[in-house]
């Protein structure tokens, strides 16, 4: 399996669009789509968020609990 960066900050936002990221600055041409099964393969807390359109939730590392808070 390839090594991947933590996912420490998770959106779903009003459109009903995911993203999952390391918290770091991204540039678009970076962004790819993944299926949800590939994501959950890769960290499996992820599986555990329940997170309804609008909101976010995010850690300090891998191993801390997720907050998850209304989008601004």
């Amino acid at each position: 399996m390839a090594r991947y960066m933590p996912i420490l900050y998770v959106v779903h936002d009003t459109h009903d669009e995911w993203q999952f990221l390391t918290g770091e600055d991204v540039d678009m041409q970076d962004m790819m789509l993944v299926a949800w099964s590939e994501i959950v393969e890769i960290d499996s807390s992820i599986a555990t968020l329940d997170l309804g359109m609008g909101y976010e939730a995010v850690r300090k590392t891998i191993s801390a609990n997720w907050s998850i808070r209304k989008i601004d």
